[in-house]
């Protein structure tokens, strides 16, 4: 009735994360795990994940189907609207320990083993959302990947998009399960970030689009691409290896260096035209960074949180990878897996990236 008497320009579908994913009652789990110290909650749902998003999609799928009859129904064609299926961020993160102000699990709500943060934004969500994604081309619907919106913006960081441990007070009675259910759910600052990528999408045009805040400003960008399709790896030509955050350790001042090459979201990075930065594809608020901005042969190369410094801007000439700041040096990887450092250019292959 509502699509009959309204003039319907958009449909926003974020649906499975509590179908077979269980996102909700796993989380609880997690948190449960930790306060009674039974261990991380990884090991316990790590094997199965992926089958989760394997039968989720279909159902996500057939919700898109049935909206598309609903709508056919109401007098509409598909080229009427936008149906658009939005990919959900990741509420948690590793790196909260780089919030200088990091009051504690307790206070900001964090409350979890820092092994299934890791796990949550490394693994859980980047494979629900490439579930969304195929769920998305198959029907035809739109697709906006805000996997990697509150990057930067996690449970327990400066500028928290998304609440931690949330215990409503305010509701008679003892707490209860209800009481809890805005527990790693976006904030208002969230839930105006969401409003600002839908915006830019619908005004885009663009069938498919990612959205994040690059530069850590609070205000999010949308890219006209879906993000798996921009981070590859950095393949040294002279030693074969890839530029490798260590462990997929994304803390500040994680020095980058090489590694056997094995497809890893540790070894995948994007360089930013617009921006001039290489964000590791762990987290879009790490990028490479010339550490302390020492522009001197030798200089090691980190990652940082993104602030768009001169010192984590680069331009790419010939294969080469150079500071904007310092063009006359190079990123060099001498040895198979030595750090990767600045060095004199001297147009050699382990200066060249492919």
């Amino acid at each position: 009735i509502k699509a009959r008497n309204t003039r319907i320009k958009m449909i926003v579908l974020v649906a499975g994360a509590n179908d077979d994913l269980q996102f909700g009652p796993v989380m609880t789990d997690c948190v449960v795990r930790y306060i009674s110290l039974q261990g991380p909650c990884e090991p316990k749902y790590a094997g199965g994940w992926q089958a989760r998003v394997d039968a989720l999609v279909p159902k996500v799928e057939a919700t898109v189907r049935d909206l598309r009859t609903v709508m056919a129904g109401a007098g509409y064609a598909n080229n009427d609207y936008k149906l658009v299926l939005m990919g959900y961020p990741s509420p948690i993160g590793p790196d909260f320990r780089d919030n200088p102000n990091f009051p504690g699990k307790l206070i900001c709500g964090g409350l979890g083993y820092d092994s299934d943060t890791v796990w949550g934004r490394n693994t859980a969500v980047p494979a629900f959302q490439a579930g969304m994604r195929k769920a998305a081309t198959s029907t035809g619907a739109s697709y906006l990947d805000n996997s990697r919106l509150f990057h930067g913006h996690e449970v327990c960081s400066e500028a928290p998009w998304a609440r931690g441990l949330y215990i409503d007070l305010s509701k008679p009675g003892l707490p209860d399960e209800n009481s809890v259910r805005q527990s790693f759910h976006p904030n208002a600052a969230g839930h105006r970030a969401f409003a600002s990528c839908l915006t830019q999408l619908y005004d885009s045009g663009l069938r498919e689009a990612s959205c994040a805040d690059p530069a850590s400003t609070g205000n999010p960008v949308l890219t006209g691409k879906a993000w798996d399709d921009l981070f590859t790896p950095l393949k040294s030509e002279a030693t074969g290896t890839c530029v490798d955050v260590p462990g997929s350790v994304t803390r500040n001042g994680t020095a980058i260096g090489g590694w056997d090459c094995h497809g890893g979201r540790n070894q995948n990075w994007w360089y930013d035209a617009g921006t001039q930065t290489l964000r590791t594809a762990l987290s879009h608020d790490r990028c490479l960074d010339v550490s302390g901005a020492k522009y001197n042969p030798g200089a090691t190369l980190i990652v940082w949180n993104c602030a768009g410094a001169a010192n984590q801007k680069f331009v790419r000439q010939s294969g080469t990878i150079r500071p904007a700041a310092a063009t006359g040096l190079c990123l060099t990887l001498a040895g198979a897996k030595d750090p990767l450092r600045l060095q004199t250019c001297d147009g050699s292959a382990k200066q060249r990236f492919v």
